[in-house]
């Protein structure tokens, strides 16, 4: 098992280990390309509008690629099929992150603390009231000139001729 306390690892040290951990009975080929794929995959999947990739480039080191561990099995244990990697005892703690509306909170490992936040979940309110509004107003209107344009024999001419 490498040693995950270091910040950084190589590469081909992650891969072969999670390999032989996620696929015990696959060949040993077969199951380092899955790893590796999934890796490259995601290097290139762009996650926000600002270009942000999934998993950041691996860091060279005299031409080796080395991963920084913490970043990645944060990244690993959210795959689907990898989950099992939360269960294995050694691995850096991982921190979870999940947003929920109009509930603030903040934790870290042995410790977890919750606000309220009311003010977040009014304007959420007040903003979907007001999108509301606006697009009753638009029916309203639209029905109005279709109710005149009903009256006038239907569909108002365009041009003038």
């Amino acid at each position: 098992m490498p040693d995950f306390t270091q910040k950084h690892l190589p590469q081909s040290e992650i891969v072969d280990w999670m390999a032989e951990e996620l696929y015990p009975h696959e060949g040993d080929s077969i199951r380092k390309k899955r790893v590796r794929a999934r890796i490259n995959d995601a290097r290139k999947r762009v996650v926000n509008n600002q270009g942000k990739k999934e998993l950041a480039k691996a860091a060279m080191i005299k031409g080796i690629p080395y991963l920084h561990v913490q970043t990645f099995f944060e990244w690993a244990c959210l795959k689907k099929g990898w989950e099992a990697l939360k269960t294995i005892p050694g691995l850096p703690a991982i921190n979870a992150k999940v947003e929920v509306a109009g509930v603030a909170a903040t934790g870290e490992v042995g410790n977890v603390y919750e606000a309220s936040d009311k003010d977040a979940r009014i304007k959420d309110l007040e903003a979907k009231i007001k999108q509301l509004e606006e697009w009753k107003q638009k029916c309203v209107a639209g029905k109005k000139r279709a109710s005149e344009a009903g009256k006038l024999g239907g569909r108002p001419k365009t041009s003038s001729r």
